[in-house]
């Protein structure tokens, strides 16, 4: 990395997270800690620049980069040779900005300069889970289309006083997944009879 930071562990959330911040960061330090990852991040703004002004104390989402270009900053970070980008562009997932702030961010950018310290939640790509009697969640994955049942758990809560074994699911995650949680109401749907 070009700088040097402050790197903390603290949960974001309840979630463990890494926060990032004391120094002036650069476009290629943001894409070596977060961007080629893809981390989903919080970027904290420093106060008074136009940034603070335009999108608030913070943005959240992914660094977004157009078709090829990951492999294009690949090649110059191999050869030791300087980015020079003073901009970021960020697809953000900010409910409470509108769609021109939101296409600002994602086509034009954040300005590097303006960033104060960044909190990712970094992927492990793996989902642990306990399932405490309810009915199985549904794990979908888009490219092998294989189905997992998510049964690992527990009895249900609230049924003992203590509860006597809990074991905790893993699945990795190495593709596309889409999740279906569902209530009991669907499973005990009764037919026209």
């Amino acid at each position: 990395m070009k700088n040097s930071y402050t790197i903390t562990e603290s949960h974001f959330r309840g979630i463990p997270s890494i926060d990032v911040g004391e120094a002036a960061f650069t476009y290629e330090d943001l894409y070596e800690l977060i961007g080629n990852r893809q981390f989903m991040t919080t970027f904290i703004l420093k106060p008074g620049p136009k940034s603070s002004e335009r999108f608030g104390e913070t943005v959240t989402g992914v660094i977004s980069y157009p078709k090829g270009q990951i492999e294009e900053i690949e090649q110059m970070l191999k050869k030791d040779k300087e980015l020079n980008r003073s901009l970021v562009k960020i697809d953000a997932s900010e409910f409470n900005l509108t769609q021109v702030q939101l296409d600002d961010l994602k086509y034009d950018g954040l300005l590097i300069a303006d960033i104060h310290s960044i909190c990712f939640i970094p992927l492990k790509k793996e989902l642990e889970y306990i399932n405490a009697g309810h009915n199985p969640p549904i794990l979908y994955k888009t490219v092998s289309k294989k189905l997992f049942f998510l049964k690992e758990g527990c009895v249900g809560m609230g049924m003992l006083e203590e509860i006597p074994i809990v074991k905790k699911g893993h699945i990795k995650l190495k593709e596309t997944t889409k999740l279906l949680c569902y209530t009991d109401g669907l499973v005990e749907l009764m037919d026209a009879k």
